[in-house]
């Protein structure tokens, strides 16, 4: 080609090329997103007014956000955190009940997948699709939108903090929607968030919690901490629900329970730092690690794993599915948690199911384990005391039927998703 010449994009004026062509684009989407806004407010409207039958108006629509549900229903070995199992037993009892529960989550998951389980999978975005750093802007942001409002919820449900829940807090105002904020962890709501998250992701999820009509906690610390900063806001306490149905109906006794469990995400709020000192510590105790390396894990807690893997009184299982976490448990001793901060541990859940007691290092959410007698709550320099004289003698028969009570009374999926939908319909916190 004669007379080619590239482009240098190093001359480029890039600064008057944006200052030109901003404007025009944001002028286009505020026009699309108040379009989108006027027609969607029209159409729910015109729905209100259609006189259909008591049941119809009754039944609601509940939208979750979760980017890992696909893993969780295929148990593809790819580990899921608390956050997700949650909002499935949530939506669990929700269908149940009778009203439409769907998914957002990444594109390209199996419809069908959502189907099996009585679900809709609603598509959002491409999660590599776009520029980095712009892509939330004109990609992400209005598939979003769009997938919001093709699904219609009543509600739309999300937990964990981040730059998701601003944007979704934004979506919902856009649409007219009440978005429900569950928190995930005690760190949320106060100053430890701010020590672990980027400065402007902190920001993000700090609009979007004010931005956020309705929330709910796990625990008493939680509620207590939201309701000082936000005193105006609608603040709930629910705990965190399970499946009775998964028990294990026939409890173990302590002669075929021989060793302590650990389970979970190899991240490091979970302080493996500890549990490798209370292993090198009790050399004569047997514990079994069960869970997976998370990406970008941190180095102190790739150093903690290499480490256990060298001692002796340690086995590692990998990654488990839910029904191999609860033999695991009905065959162990305890479990025993080691973590930082937690908001209520589904893993305590799954040990009561399975009729094993917890030994906790701290975290004991509306005191479970002290109050309700589901375990011990510990230190770590008196942990040894727990592991010879808190098992000379249990009665795990007992502590089975005990415990399935309590979860009966308090965490049954059932009865945690009826209290949602009496909190949600209330205008007084439950």
């Amino acid at each position: 080609m004669v007379g080619f010449k590239p482009i240098a994009f190093s001359r480029l004026n890039v600064s008057g090329v944006f200052s030109g062509y901003l404007p025009v684009v944001y002028s286009f989407w505020v026009y699309r997103v108040y379009r989108f806004r006027k027609k969607y407010i029209e159409d729910k409207n015109r729905r209100q007014e259609n006189p259909m039958n008591e049941f119809v108006e009754r039944k609601k629509r509940y939208l979750f956000i979760d980017f890992d549900i696909h893993n969780l229903l295929t148990a593809n070995g790819r580990p899921v955190g608390g956050s997700c199992l949650r909002q499935y037993y949530f939506g669990l009892g929700l269908r149940e009940q009778g009203h439409e529960v769907g998914y957002l989550t990444h594109m390209g998951i199996d419809s069908a997948l959502g189907e099996k389980s009585g679900f809709t999978i609603v598509p959002g975005f491409d999660p590599i699709w776009g520029i980095r750093c712009l892509r939330w802007l004109y990609y992400r942001f209005p598939r979003l939108i769009y997938a919001v409002r093709g699904y219609n919820p009543d509600y739309v449900i999300q937990t964990s903090s981040g730059n998701i829940t601003g944007l979704i807090a934004m979506i919902c105002k856009i649409l007219s929607i009440t978005f429900v904020h569950l928190i995930a962890s005690d760190i949320d709501v106060d100053h430890r968030l701010k020590q672990k998250t980027s400065r402007f992701q902190y920001q993000v999820y700090r609009w979007g919690l004010w931005n956020c009509p309705v929330i709910v906690c796990q625990n008493q610390y939680q509620a207590e901490c939201l309701r000082k900063r936000f005193p105006e806001k609608k603040i709930g306490l629910l705990p965190n629900p399970i499946q009775i149905s998964e028990t294990i109906s026939k409890h173990n006794p302590a002669e075929h329970r021989s060793f302590f469990a650990w389970v979970g995400n190899f991240r490091s709020i979970k302080n493996l730092q500890r549990l490798l000192r209370i292993v090198k510590k009790h050399q004569d105790v047997h514990f079994v690690v069960a869970g997976k390396r998370i990406e970008n894990s941190d180095s102190m807690t790739d150093s903690a794993l290499r480490d256990l893997e060298k001692c002796r009184n340690v086995n590692f299982t990998g990654y488990l599915s839910r029904s191999e976490v609860f033999e695991l448990l009905a065959r162990a001793k305890a479990l025993l948690n080691t973590s930082d901060a937690e908001g209520f541990p589904n893993t305590y859940l799954e040990a009561l199911l399975a009729g094993t007691p917890v030994i906790s290092l701290g975290i004991d959410p509306n005191s479970l384990l002290s109050r309700h007698e589901m375990g011990f709550v510990t230190t770590e320099a008196e942990i040894g005391k727990v592991f010879i004289d808190g098992f000379t003698s249990f009665d795990y028969e007992s502590f089975h039927w005990k415990a399935l009570e309590y979860l009966r009374k308090n965490h049954d999926h059932r009865l945690i998703a009826r209290k949602l939908c009496e909190f949600l319909e209330s205008p007084y916190p439950v």
